[in-house]
């Protein structure tokens, strides 16, 4: 049950995450400071970041958007999302998407290959439940998810029901009105 409710939470939290795989909406990025350095071929962005797609947000202090080389194919198209071969948030990294949130020293998506991988106290909560690990991978193309600890730590995992109050409330009444 527990694996069940596991993979149902990432579930619900990838199709959040998954913002850039289709996107139908524009990425705007905010920052105070946005540096392009054409011999890397990468956009470097500072201080208060803020990615912003329809109902996604990631803040950072530091975003890195790799771009893929440029070529008559890429110039051409009009698709100017298939620009973007990576993006890489790192500083405080806080995901926020619709009632969930996530929480990492760096934050990676590959595009290419649709992987996201969080690096570093990473904590992740829907509601009341809360995963924690030192790294996350999650592949959007599999639809799986892995976290993983250091030998020091461990994963922790806290689930709580959606409806035990009310469940326990009810049986109280009915325990009080027996008496």
């Amino acid at each position: 049950m527990k694996k069940f409710i596991f993979t149902v939470f990432f579930i619900l939290f990838l199709n959040g995450i998954a913002f850039c795989k289709n996107l139908k909406f524009p990425i705007t990025i905010d920052a105070e400071k946005a540096i392009y350095i054409g011999k890397e071929n990468k956009i470097l962005f500072k201080n208060k970041v803020v990615v912003k797609n329809k109902d996604l947000t990631i803040k950072s202090n530091k975003l890195i958007v790799f771009l893929k080389k440029k070529t008559k194919t890429i110039n051409s198209t009009k698709n100017k999302k298939d620009l973007i071969k990576r993006m890489v948030a790192s500083g405080d990294v806080h995901i926020i998407f619709k009632d969930k949130e996530g929480y990492c020293s760096t934050a990676e998506y590959d595009i290419k290959n649709q992987i996201i991988t969080l690096y570093g106290n990473v904590i992740l909560i829907q509601n009341k439940n809360k995963i924690e690990g030192d790294k996350l991978i999650i592949d959007l193309n599999k639809n799986t998810s892995e976290i993983f600890s250091t030998n020091s730590t461990k994963v922790k995992i806290i689930f709580y029901p959606e409806k035990q109050e009310h469940s326990q409330n009810k049986n109280n009444a009915t325990e009080i009105n027996k008496h």
